[in-house]
């Protein structure tokens, strides 16, 4: 279970018509007003977290698909070393576009 954060306390003012909307929003989620305000306010937090975890999982699937490519590549009787390391190429270049162009900018003494 999660260690309670010490909590601030806070004088804040609301529009009448937020403080309603806010206290019946609270009390059909079954919480107090404070509750559904800290929750609405951490919302973006947990939405950038979730932005990460979605850009790793699509990272994957591409890394998966590229290896299914160059698996099934490699299983035809006519690859050749040159067919092979172009295929690598454009896949990585696919994959992730702004690396590729960086590695290509940078000069060989800095690799």
């Amino acid at each position: 279970m999660a260690k309670k954060q010490p909590a601030v306390p806070l004088m804040l003012r609301l529009p009448a018509e937020l403080h309603r909307r806010l206290s019946k929003d609270a009390e059909k989620a079954g919480q107090s007003l404070n509750s559904e305000i800290v929750r609405r306010l951490e919302a973006p937090y947990r939405e950038s977290g979730l932005d990460t975890i979605i850009q790793a999982a699509a990272d994957k699937a591409a890394n998966a698909a590229a290896e299914i490519t160059i698996a099934s590549l490699l299983q035809q009787p006519d690859v050749t070393a040159k067919s092979f390391s172009d295929l690598v190429k454009k896949t990585f270049r696919e994959a992730n576009p702004e690396l590729y162009a960086w590695i290509q900018r940078k000069p060989e003494s800095e690799s």
